[in-house]
């Protein structure tokens, strides 16, 4: 039966538009790498990639909207397995792919010269020859770099050859621990090519520590683990790709009530605060969900869908049939932790089957492992009985949008719900944000997202997605001259993280010490600096340097990542107690903190909860006196920033001067240039997961 494993594509390819998956638009805008083996033989048995492994999934990939590129080891024309293209294997994929000229799979350009990180999902295809030249710690660091950016890798059949030296953080095993399907030892036996592989893979991964989900030999077999998918052989291709779509995508659980009266009026769930959520979800690209407290068609309050409330997201559910409103499955049947947002949908309903200690459970649950929960109008009936860590009400401090005692009066409903759930909210502790009744009013108080009725839906549920973004704030120094030598900020230590992080889907925002339009290093864009990076910002009109806040009216405890660009003008306002308490400050949160080149100065002041310098026993990188004197600043600086720390404590990680260097400790990031920038912006993204 020869090689039972993958094929590769070249691209870039893109698809005019984009088709659904579970009702979803998954793939547009998605960056997609294929890649192939080179190799055409396997210990004297001819082989090569199996073609469905490449072509399953490239068709999945481009009929999804993806831009799709395939790449091989060594470059060139890939060879394709011909037991794969016999009539006995040969696939629709298969023929789909001959009938356009293989042009995907001809002169390929390398894996080496690609950077994983700036794809969604990079798809290691399979066939035998994957034997000789995925078990390689070159296509190891590009599986952990991959993975450790927070992108999705995905493996079919022997393309799992890849990940076997492929390393973690700590530098153990990467797939240790983790739930794996790659070609089993019966299928190899099957093939009778037992004696020709260098290792069982299965095996191979069992010893490493992989947790082996293994099908029936031939079964569709495939399998996700974060952001991790394999898939066991070329019948598991197409599945393969298909998860490895969604596991790009949000997912999203839409939670509603199930009660079609309250106190003997008819009522149910209202309808815009499901349909106007589930499409600004659909519309996002994620995949969403829809449940009831007690499963089954969800009751619709009458009210809602009359000619006087129905919305445009009303008539478009009505238009596809109702049909994510029929036959719905019950809460207490999902982990909520497995979704990035859990949406309580409103409407009188609640009043009855959301106040309950179940449902107050799957709220406190959901945010304890990090997860967005997002109420509307009277959906923050869930909220009433979620609980703290400590047992507290899980409102108490936070801030509430819910539907108004005003807006109940309004209805006429005061006497039918069991308690006014504004009032209620208040008295567990709630800072309740009152908008005027039927005011399009939602808030953001962390991963908790309210809005107060059933105009907010809308904005309630895009809150909710920006909430699962990564937050980011780039720091700026505002001074333009350091001892009279004209200076301010780098340009590529702003821009070049700035769209690291941007194009990584982060929410960023950029600030200043002083606020105001940042002050750019005339000589870092002159045509010896300037980068890509600066010529890109500068082509959107340098909008993101112009007119910053300051740094002093921000909580850097929000962001996920508080970024310190450089520049010499750090040298002026970065190394005070202001800076230093909010690097401090965000650290102790449990933060990502980086810094780059002089923005290392933002840590000079920087305290530990003991009062010792924060630096002392850390990795730092930072510009290096060696640096410093060869563009001839090291008499105009305030001091050398190199020899300051190391008498902090810090352990100086130094390069060769100008090379591309940067150093992760914890939560703690830095960079040593501007050569650095983007390898400092990249670890700081990494550090977060």
């Amino acid at each position: 039966m020869g090689n039972l494993c993958g094929a590769p594509q070249k691209g870039p390819i893109v698809s005019t538009s984009a088709k659904s998956m579970n009702g979803q638009e998954t793939g547009a805008s998605k960056k997609v790498l294929i890649v192939s083996t080179s190799a055409k033989s396997m210990n004297g048995h001819e082989t090569g990639a199996w073609s469905e492994e490449i072509c399953g999934p490239y068709y999945v990939f481009k009929d999804a909207g993806c831009s799709v590129e395939v790449c091989s080891i060594a470059g060139g024309d890939i060879p394709i397995d011909k037991g794969s293209v016999t009539d006995q294997f040969k696939t629709e994929n298969d023929k789909r792919m001959e009938s356009e000229g293989n042009f995907v799979l001809k002169g390929t350009p390398m894996l080496k010269d690609f950077d994983v990180t700036t794809y969604d999902i990079v798809f290691f295809a399979g066939g035998h020859g994957t034997c000789v030249d995925f078990p390689t710690d070159a296509v190891g660091a590009a599986v952990s770099k991959a993975l450790a950016a927070d992108k999705v890798v995905a493996t079919v059949c022997h393309g799992s050859m890849a990940l076997v030296h492929a390393k973690a953080a700590d530098g153990t095993p990467l797939v240790k621990g983790k739930k794996i399907a790659c070609f089993t030892d019966a299928e190899e036996a099957q093939v009778q090519l037992t004696e020709k592989v260098p290792f069982l893979l299965a095996t191979k991964l069992k010893s490493l520590g992989a947790i082996l989900e293994e099908g029936e030999p031939w079964s569709d077999t495939a399998v996700i683990d974060g952001k991790l998918v394999s898939g066991q052989n070329p019948q598991s291709s197409v599945k393969c790709a298909k998860l490895a779509l969604a596991a790009t995508s949000k997912k999203v659980l839409i939670v509603s009530t199930s009660a079609k009266s309250m106190n003997g009026h008819e009522t149910g769930a209202w309808s815009e605060e499901i349909c106007g959520p589930y499409y600004v979800f659909k519309d996002a690209g994620c995949s969403v969900e829809v449940c009831s407290i007690a499963g089954g068609d969800i009751p619709i309050d009458k009210g809602s869908v009359t000619d006087q409330f129905k919305t445009e997201n009303d008539k478009r559910m009505e238009s596809e049939g109702n049909f994510v409103l029929k036959g719905t499955p019950m809460l207490k049947d999902f982990d909520v932790t497995t979704y990035d947002i859990v949406f309580f949908a409103g409407g009188h309903g609640t009043c009855v089957d959301f106040p309950t200690d179940a449902v107050g459970a799957a709220v406190s649950k959901a945010l304890a492992a990090d997860k967005v929960v997002a109420t509307v109008c009277h959906g923050s009936m869930a909220l009433v009985h979620a609980k703290a860590a400590d047992g507290t009400p899980l409102v108490k401090g936070k801030k509430i949008a819910c539907f108004t005692d005003a807006e109940e009066a309004q209805v006429q409903l005061t006497e039918k719900v069991p308690f006014l759930l504004a009032t209620k909210l208040k008295s567990l502790g709630a800072i309740l944000e009152e908008g005027e009744p039927w005011s399009d009013t939602a808030v953001i108080d962390g991963k908790l997202v309210s809005g107060q009725n059933p105009q907010s839906s809308v904005k309630c549920a895009k809150l909710a997605l920006a909430a699962t973004s990564k937050k980011v704030l780039i720091v700026s120094t505002s001074a333009k001259s350091m001892n009279g030598h004209e200076t301010g900020a780098w340009s590529e230590e702003i821009c070049g993280p700035y769209y690291v992080f941007k194009d990584a889907g982060c929410s960023v925002e950029v600030c200043s010490i002083a606020g105001g339009d940042i002050p750019i290093d005339k000589g870092s864009v002159t045509d010896q600096f300037k980068t890509e990076n600066d010529k890109r910002m500068e082509s959107e009109g340098n909008f993101v340097l112009k007119g910053m806040p300051m740094l002093k009216d921000f909580d850097v405890t929000t962001y996920d990542i508080v970024f310190f660009a450089g520049g010499h003008g750090t040298c002026v306002d970065f190394p005070t107690d202001a800076v230093g308490a909010a690097v401090s400050k965000a650290l102790a949160a449990d933060k990502v903190v980086a810094t780059v080149c002089h923005g290392s100065m933002a840590l000079v002041h920087a305290k530990a909860a003991d009062g010792t310098p924060l630096v002392k026993g850390k990795k730092i990188a930072c510009f290096t006196d060696a640096e410093e004197a060869q563009v001839q600043l090291t008499e105009k600086v305030p001091f050398l920033l190199a020899t300051k720390l190391k008498s902090l404590g810090a352990i100086l990680e130094e390069g060769e001067p100008w090379s591309d260097t940067a150093v992760i400790d914890g939560k703690l990031v830095s960079g040593q240039n501007p050569q650095s920038s983007v390898k400092c912006a990249r670890l700081a993204l990494a550090a977060t997961a």
